[in-house]
């Protein structure tokens, strides 16, 4: 799919283009053969985050953007799909952040291109209607993903009840749920999802588990169960908040939040095997650690990037380089409990018990630390009762 294909040198060319942004949604609108982005956060270094309102279509090798107005509306986390039937792109819920608050979308809004430009309608979620009152819609916990199954003319959310899966589908003017039976994918957030017209299968990948950063797994959903493609030796990193689109028989991956962070990493799913298409240039962890490095050579206080190269260092198992950068991190930021846990977490790897315990002790005393809670949460996480229940002690006390 030649739009898809061409997505990656787009994000990167230096012409007039869409800035890199987090929580955006891609979907390729197959009647104009265009591939369109919209919504999304921009985290500029030094800078508050951004909610853009504008879209973007890359097509006949370039990109043009729409007005902000009218049109859903600034978003991040929302579902974007392209119904096929009544040729318009559908936006679903999302969050956005006015006057410092955050606030949850839960409205519907369908966009199409006529002789007369763009035309957007939004009203309430399916959910909110007064019909649903009968027959409430999803509560999707995080941001939205949804897929549009053009066999069957259905909008598609997948959510997690119980810790058991639970399809709703909207089509014939309601909502309808199908519980999972059998093999289900574990809950989750921030995965990605497309329909695959060639199994006729909505597709599901990775996201962010209740007990695991980031999974890996590929999933399909006909309409009535669930079924898992194992994976291959050569397949993506786990990862979340990832994009995926699907066409002419193959399914696209783009992106998403890695071990290593963010990354442009574009792969292929055909014939059941994965296939990595910008090898070349991917920012992967090694391109992640260089990059990293040269950002503190430059700039050798920012503390933020130290944490974030000992986080990459730790994903690759690079313990003995990881425990000096995240040492000057937590100096320079002894606040921070996230910078502090990582650099216990190294600890612990390298067996240094003891090293662990003293920095901990000095964390507890000082009082300086941003939430204890947190800091015991995350310990606990890795089965450190003991040292959780310290933090949890401190926080009760009045010390945040």
């Amino acid at each position: 799919m030649t739009i898809i294909l061409t997505l990656l040198t787009a994000l990167t060319a230096a012409a007039n283009e869409p800035a890199p942004r987090h929580l955006e949604r891609v979907v390729v609108d197959s009647h104009r053969k265009a591939l369109l982005v919209y919504g999304g956060a921009i985290y500029a270094p030094g800078e508050p985050v951004t909610f853009p309102a504008d879209s973007w279509h890359w097509s006949g090798g370039t990109w043009r953007t729409a007005p902000a107005e009218p049109g859903p509306g600034a978003r991040a986390g929302h579902a974007l799909v392209y119904d096929r039937h009544r040729k318009r792109v559908v936006v679903l819920g999302g969050m956005r952040v006015e006057g410092g608050r955050e606030t949850e979308l839960r409205d519907v809004c369908s966009t199409d291109e006529g002789s007369r430009g763009a035309r957007s309608s939004c009203g309430s979620s399916p959910a909110e209607s007064s019909a649903s009152c009968r027959q409430p819609g999803p509560q999707p916990a995080g941001p939205h993903e949804a897929a549009f199954d053009s066999h069957r003319a259905a909008l598609v959310i997948s959510t997690w009840k119980d810790d058991r899966a639970v399809v709703w589908e909207w089509h014939g003017g309601s909502w309808s749920q199908k519980p999972c039976v059998g093999a289900c994918p574990p809950p989750r957030d921030r995965f990605a999802a497309a329909y695959d017209e060639r199994t006729r299968k909505t597709m599901l990948f990775g996201g962010r588990g209740p007990r695991q950063p980031a999974l890996g797994d590929l999933w399909g959903w006909d309409g009535e169960v669930w079924s898992e493609w194992r994976g291959t030796a050569n397949a993506p990193a786990p990862r979340a908040a990832a994009a995926l689109e699907a066409g002419s028989g193959e399914v696209y991956l783009y992106g998403g939040v890695t071990g290593w962070g963010p990354t442009n990493e574009l792969w292929r799913w055909k014939d059941g095997e994965w296939r990595l298409l910008n090898a070349a240039g991917a920012m992967d962890a090694e391109r992640t650690v260089a990059a990293l490095r040269a950002r503190l050579a430059s700039k050798p206080e920012d503390w933020d990037a130290a944490a974030r190269l000992g986080g990459v260092l730790k994903y690759m198992g690079r313990y003995d380089e990881a425990q000096p950068v995240l040492e000057r991190a937590h100096q320079g930021k002894p606040g921070d409990h996230n910078h502090l846990f990582s650099l216990l977490e190294v600890l612990y790897q390298l067996k240094k018990d003891r090293e662990a315990e003293q920095v901990l002790e000095a964390a507890l005393a000082s009082g300086r630390v941003a939430s204890y809670r947190r800091l015991g949460t995350l310990l606990s996480s890795i089965g450190r009762e003991r040292e959780a229940a310290l933090c949890t002690a401190k926080a009760e006390a009045g010390v945040r």
